[in-house]
């Protein structure tokens, strides 16, 4: 078994500290190697996001969860109202941690679920034949079906005979 991770040299204990990854963000791959090359530097998702990313008083720091698309490990960041990662860590299988977790989905996969709901509903509305439902047709997979609430793929259906159930179970 081969683990990609951070040591620390010396150390005289392991140091942790409570974070609640509050947002997922994905980036492409040149965007993501800059940022794991360079911490140092100011970047636009982290500054849209800085206001948010704080300490609460249970000593929770809000953080930023962000994946590289195609990547399994990713960036912890913790900015602290800064447009920059002030703290950070490499976090190994942070998509599979975020998918076990429920986690929110990154915004290019809520795009599609989305984008392909509002699609399947407008063929309901006009009377469309879809016979497909909205799970199949993106191959979403158990972890997401859960966290998107469908307990079943009989959750969404449409039939020819125009009867139809939208309402989760």
């Amino acid at each position: 078994m081969i683990l990609n991770v951070v040591l620390q040299h010396k150390a005289e204990e392991i140091r942790t500290h409570d974070c609640a990854v509050d947002k997922i963000i994905e980036l492409n791959g040149d965007d993501y190697s800059m940022l794991y090359q360079d911490l140092y530097s100011e970047y636009p998702y982290i500054k849209e996001n800085a206001a948010w990313m704080r300490t609460d008083e249970n000593n929770v720091s809000h953080c930023l969860l962000v994946l590289c698309e195609g990547m399994d490990d990713g960036i912890l960041i913790y900015s602290a109202g800064y447009d920059y990662p002030r703290y950070s860590a490499f976090v190994p299988h942070a998509r599979q941690i975020a998918t076990a977790s429920n986690l929110p989905f990154s915004p290019n996969r809520l795009a599609q679920i989305l984008d392909r709901a509002l699609e399947w509903i407008g063929n309901i509305e006009s009377g469309g034949e879809l016979y497909n439902t909205l799970v199949e047709q993106l191959h979403m997979s158990d972890e997401e079906i859960s966290a998107a609430g469908f307990d079943s793929l009989s959750d969404y259906f449409y039939d020819l005979e125009g009867n139809f159930n939208m309402e989760l179970k």
